[in-house]
């Protein structure tokens, strides 16, 4: 009888939305649902490693969910899709650029929703959360302001500004509860996933975004384009909003919970 291999997961923190999604979140569901830690496959991910994680393990997975192919972490990329046994990401753009860049076929793996679900609710208060990159991005967003009318936007993030709420699990359950809906700009990194698109959903909020590869899915539930044009639109459709908010809680129920996302690291472990 064959039996799993162990495992080990290397990443970040939960302060970081990857070291919750992508080390955290499977890592624990892997444990409860029979596999054992030890020294057979590791997987890791990021970059800026502090000690060679590597080095104990039989095998490692690579996982990627940001584009630094450009950047000055590029080598580290590149060397580590091409030695690792397997590679995983984020979405099927990330998917595509890895392909394009190193040659390998990466395994998709979804970031799962990791807040409880809540009911759709309607409110003229708005809310936008990430990390300080994203939240940079709101700058850059045409008639916002304008859009917004003097209405609240809460910002969960890093405390750069004094305005800024610091980002916590407590602190995102009760910014999801004050809003109605989510504001969520997008610059150029354009292979991340959909993970807040899909907190936000879950969370009983209508989603505002621009245009992403991985938000093309959703566009059925969201609105997904111009941001000024999309908080126009949810002031003046309440009744629409929530159904759309409704149905997309259907439809990531079935498809990104931790349930659904963890046999595929099951599967992606074992093809390693």
């Amino acid at each position: 009888m064959q039996t799993n291999p162990s495992i080990n997961f290397f990443g970040p923190n939960e302060e970081i939305a990857s070291g919750r999604y992508r080390n955290i979140m499977p890592f624990n569901w892997l444990k409860d649902n029979g596999w054992e830690v030890g020294n057979d496959v590791l997987v890791t991910m990021k970059h800026r490693w502090p000690f060679n994680p590597l080095e104990p393990y039989s095998k490692y997975i690579f996982d990627v969910c940001d584009d630094h192919f450009d950047t000055m972490f590029r080598e580290h990329y590149l060397k580590h899709c091409n030695e690792s046994n397997l590679v995983t990401c984020n979405s099927e753009e990330m998917s595509r650029i890895i392909k394009e860049r190193t040659g390998r076929e990466a395994q998709i793996i979804p970031d799962p929703i990791e807040y409880d679900t809540q009911p759709a609710h309607y409110k003229d208060r708005f809310l936008t959360f990430g990390n300080e990159w994203n939240i940079a991005l709101l700058r850059n967003v045409p008639n916002l302001l304008k859009a917004l009318n003097g209405r609240s936007l809460d910002i969960i993030s890093k405390p750069v500004e004094p305005s800024i709420i610091p980002w916590s699990r407590e602190a995102m359950i009760e910014g999801f509860k004050r809003a109605g809906a989510v504001i969520i700009p997008v610059g150029n990194k354009i292979a991340k996933s959909a993970n807040r698109l899909l907190e936000s959903i879950n969370a009983g909020c209508f989603v505002i975004a621009n245009s992403m590869p991985a938000y093309d899915e959703f566009k059925d539930f969201s609105w997904i384009g111009d941001i000024a044009q999309g908080i126009d639109w949810y002031l003046n459709n309440k009744e629409e909003a929530l159904i759309k908010v409704e149905a997309g809680q259907r439809y990531i129920l079935d498809r990104y919970t931790i349930d659904k996302v963890g046999p595929m690291w099951e599967k992606a472990i074992g093809s390693c």
